[in-house]
């Protein structure tokens, strides 16, 4: 077996620092681990490797059962773990409730608009057809179109259409 062959079947590797012209260590201290999931062979080699391994790779609660069996470090890693989960699930849970009061909030501030929308519309076109009653009523008791027009902003081409509608 060559040695890229071996290497590539290995599934953890561990890097230092070294002088590449007289291949002395840098620091002992200071080294590159890395764990490569794929490579973890189905069946236990009986190492605390291939369960830790295993722990980083479980996604089903029957393999957290047995690693928790095999290990007492892996047991309270899978405690933790599921501490860890159930406090992000209330933490989701309670950004969904919020973000539901944000929702909940902002239709009722839009449904506050729109009715005040709808209001101004109505008042509007109450004084609209104040003013409309007010010129036919001033067109009845013969008042100058030209005193209708300073008064009312209103063209004599309208204060005309709306007596003809008084004929």
């Amino acid at each position: 077996m060559d040695k890229f062959t071996k290497n590539s079947l290995r599934k953890h590797d561990i890097y230092q620092l070294n002088d590449r012209r007289t291949g002395s260590t840098f620091s002992d201290v200071m080294e590159i681990n890395t764990l490569e999931l794929p490579k973890l062979p189905p069946n236990s080699d009986n190492t605390k490797l291939w369960d830790w391994l295993k722990f980083l790779k479980a996604s089903r609660e029957e393999d957290y059962q047995m690693l928790e069996q095999r290990s007492p470090q892996i047991k309270k890693a899978v405690g933790v773990l599921k501490e860890l989960s159930e406090n992000e699930r209330t933490r989701h849970l309670e950004e969904a409730r919020e973000k539901a009061r944000w929702d909940e909030e902002a239709r009722k501030r839009d449904a506050v608009e729109q009715t005040r929308r709808e209001e101004q519309a109505r008042m509007k076109e109450t004084v609209e057809q104040n003013s409309i009653k007010i010129v036919k009523n001033l067109i009845k008791e013969n008042v100058p179109f030209s005193i209708i027009t300073k008064a009312t902003k209103l063209t004599e081409q309208e204060i005309e259409a709306l007596a003809k509608e008084l004929r």
